[in-house]
């Protein structure tokens, strides 16, 4: 197979580019970022389709909280009465916006028998509008702070088709507009799950360019600085780089766009490509320090540069192969989520994943022969053992019987070619000097594992499930400061949407339900952490107020005939105002409570105390039900614990039997893959202790650090395999340290570096992905040089060699 590569690498790589170019507006649509709610939730879910069947009855949810402050005097003079009545209307002008609920929107009575007017509009001085606010109290508190310094606009969207790809335009243009008339972030500040939500997609989008341009050029630094070979390192920024680049071509093609998850796939892409690159350079190098066989030493350089370029690659399709299968499939394990975004982000990384392994072939014949790399002279006599060396290397000598060796002085083999000045071998010989350090504290380092095993299992009780969107933000972003500032100077502000049923019997708008109705909106105003509360009995009470005034106006709430004139009244003055809190039917009414900015979690205890309540207070008068946006956000905790349980089963599972049928030993997979269950624990376990939730952010670690840690194992496992056959198991372990342990080392020095730096990203998915990431690497270090080599010296006998 290689050798019919390297025939027709040319127009292979001539097919390779025109794929790249017809790829190319797939790339440009993917690197556009979409958090709809469609990455979240399956079609079908339940809880999606509440949500939609919400929407259909009372409209698109998506309304934007403007605050807006004058803390030099009250919004009720003259000039402000005129900022706030040209801000509405200069939002009602804007395209995207449905309707706009404010001070400009209110009406106040204008007397004679029963005309109303605007209530910016009346003419009235300060006084005068605070004495008039003063006899509709339920209005005033819906519109004003009581110090009448700041108001509150909800400016309600439009529910357009492609309204979460023109979410941000829309948000600017209101933003844009609130700033012509109140200085932003000084007098005028938005809110709202669609403001953050819009950040998220600005900051994911920036992170993206900036780390995978960022994550190029050091691994360009790291990869010259260690090999010094241009081909060499354009092989590897090659591989890695077409991998993400076809990945993200057939992602955009399909219709996918990048969203808070799928922003990480460049991440895993470069993270499992660059350590099969790292093997295969390790390989290349380990051999090209053999003496060459009699035959290959007469061949001019670029001709035993090409030999041995091939060779390996031989060499490495095997367990390269292997590790994309089990990596793949440890991916793939996502597709048991019942959360879309981890689905399509396993099945593109494994996509990406494979890209990995055919380029790393592809390209290995075309550049890996162009590396001008040292080749070992012929020496004089060959060491014992290095015979069969050879002969695995070049396949042209005839191999002798070899003795089989001791630990010692195989060791002092591995070390006397440490004269090799490349920074392989002095790796190789390091990790030989690490590996007899560990034989000799074998007790000592085993009690150091269980008491590491035994710390980080402690902290998986502590593990919780949790998302807090807001969170995922900088600390001083201005979006977080704007939240701050409206919760300061508003209060609570985020809807808490309440579906209202009445009981058996019982008319929406019959006394009974408007007056349980008003009870429970009274008592939820109440309850801690709560704000204001708005819905059909809050209308109707302001609108008697304005006809009745506020003793009468609460007292009238239980007359059929008041609230029937009401309703009608609101049905003239208000209608948009009453289609937001009655469906088209008149069988459901809605109330909203303000609330603050909660994780999952938080929310789901607050909407189970609120079911409690209105239980209590409502009785057999009408029932609720939460609604919109909060109960999918509360769900998603729950998918979040499903997903990361079953992905990580399955992972667990699809690994251990894949590399069972490639050792062809249930006792070599076992020791192969436990020790790799180990920087999962270190992660998890962290997270515990940290207090760092599982979330969207962070649900799929568990599978990727699983992926990660078994690529280099199975390059150990197969490695050691070879030499067991002929060096018994404890000379294997020594050989195999020594000559797969570069390429993990320097693989994980790498990467952990790179993944470091990512905590200096904007969002907080970024900065934990690459802290988790690191903490993995050097988790997976340990398990390999350490835990591995003591399982296989406990369990891998020298008597039990076959």
């Amino acid at each position: 197979m290689i050798d019919l590569l390297h025939r027709l690498r040319y127009p292979l790589l001539a097919a390779l580019a025109l794929a790249m170019a017809l790829l190319w507006p797939g790339v440009r649509a993917a690197v556009a970022v979409d958090n709809s709610l469609s990455i979240w939730f399956l079609e079908g879910d339940p809880a999606l389709r509440s949500y939609r069947a919400y929407q259909q009855r009372f409209g698109n949810d998506e309304v934007v909280v403007i605050v807006v402050r004058d803390s030099a005097q009250t919004l009720l003079t003259p000039a402000n009465q005129r900022r706030l009545a040209e801000l509405s209307a200069a939002l009602g002008r804007l395209p995207a916006v449905h309707s706009v609920l404010g001070p400009a929107a209110a009406r106040r009575p204008a007397g004679g028998l029963g005309g109303t007017t605007p209530l910016l509009a009346a003419g009235l001085d300060s006084a005068a509008l605070r004495q008039a606010l003063a006899r509709q109290p339920t209005l005033r508190d819906q519109l004003f702070s009581p110090d009448f310094r700041t108001a509150r606009l909800l400016v309600t969207l439009r529910q357009l088709p492609d309204f979460d790809q023109r979410r941000g335009a829309v948000l600017a243009a209101v933003r844009g507009v609130a700033g012509r008339y109140f200085a932003p972030g000084r007098a005028a500040w938005l809110g709202g799950v669609g403001v953050v939500y819009a950040r998220l997609n600005e900051l994911s989008q920036r992170d993206f360019g900036f780390f995978l341009g960022v994550g190029y050029l050091l691994m360009f630094a790291v990869l010259a600085a260690l090999y010094r070979r241009a081909a060499w390192v354009l092989y590897a920024l090659g591989i890695v780089a077409t991998a993400t680049y076809l990945t993200l071509g057939v992602y955009g093609a399909l219709g996918y766009r990048l969203n808070l998850l799928t922003v990480l796939l460049p991440v895993v892409i470069i993270l499992l490509g660059l350590m099969d690159t790292l093997h295969v350079l390790n390989e290349v190098q380990q051999l090209a320090a053999l003496p060459p066989a009699a035959a290959e030493a007469a061949l001019p350089p670029a001709l035993r540069r090409r030999h041995l370029a091939l060779h390996t690659l031989r060499e490495m399709l095997f367990p390269c192969a292997a590790t994309m299968l089990t990596n793949v499939a440890g991916f793939l394990a996502l597709l048991s989520s019942p959360m879309p975004i981890l689905r399509t982000f396993g099945l593109f990384a494994g996509l990406g994943i494979a890209c990995c392994l055919v380029l790393t072939f592809l390209l290995g014949v075309w550049l890996l022969p162009l590396g001008r790399f040292e080749l070992k002279i012929k020496n004089d006599k060959l060491k014992i053992g290095q015979e069969a060396a050879v002969t695995d290397a070049v396949g042209s000598l005839p191999a002798p019987r070899p003795r089989k060796p001791s630990i010692f002085n195989l060791s002092f083999l591995i070390f006397n070619s440490s004269s090799n000045s490349n920074l392989t071998a002095r790796t190789g010989a390091a990790l030989g000097r690490l590996y007899g350090w560990v034989l000799g504290h074998r007790k000592s380092l085993s009690l150091v594992s269980l008491g590491l095993v035994g710390f980080f299992a402690a902290g998986l009780p502590r593990l919780r499930a949790d998302t807090y969107t807001l969170g995922y933000l900088p600390a001083r972003d201005p979006v977080v400061l704007e939240h701050q500032a409206i919760t300061r100077y508003w209060g609570p502000y985020l809807p808490l949407e309440l579906l209202v049923h009445p009981g058996s019997g019982r008319a929406l708008n019959g006394p009974e339900v408007v007056q349980a109705s008003q009870h429970l909106a009274d008592s939820l105003a109440r309850l801690p952490g709560l704000g204001r509360v708005f819905g059909l009995p809050t209308l109707y009470r302001a609108g008697l107020e304005a006809r009745l005034g506020p003793r009468r106006a609460l007292a009238a709430l239980g007359s059929t005939g008041a609230l029937r004139l009401t309703h009608e009244r609101l049905a003239t003055d208000y209608p948009e105002l009453l289609r937001l809190v009655e469906d088209s039917a008149g069988r459901t009414g809605r109330l909203t409570v303000a609330g603050p900015m909660l994780s999952a979690r938080q929310l789901s205890r607050q909407m189970t105390a609120v079911q409690q309540l209105a239980r209590r207070v409502l009785g057999p008068a009408a029932t609720v039900e939460p609604a919109g946006y909060p109960p999918l956000y509360a769900a998603i905790t729950q998918y979040v614990t499903s997903s990361q349980i079953s992905s990580l089963l399955w992972s667990f599972a699809v690994v251990l039997g894949l590399v069972w049928a490639l050792v062809r030993s249930l006792r070599l997979a076992l020791l192969t893959v436990l020790p790799n269950l180990f920087p999962v624990l270190v992660v998890l376990g962290y997270m515990g202790w940290a207090g760092i939730a599982l979330d969207t952010a962070t649900a799929s670690i568990a599978a990727i650090v699983l992926s990660l840690s078994v690529d280099d194992t199975v390059h150990f496992i197969h490695h050691y395999r070879r030499q067991r056959q002929q060096l018994g198991p404890a000379a294997a372990r020594l050989a195999t340290i020594t000559h797969v342990g570069p390429a993990i080392v320097l693989t994980g020095a790498i990467l952990f570096s790179g993944y470091a730096f990512m905590t200096l990203g904007s969002l907080k998915t970024v900065q934990l992905f690459g802290l988790l990431t690191a903490i993995s690497i050097v988790g997976a270090m340990f398990g390999e040089l350490i835990i591995f080599p003591l399982l296989l010296a406990r369990f891998d006998r020298e008597a039990e060699a076959v």
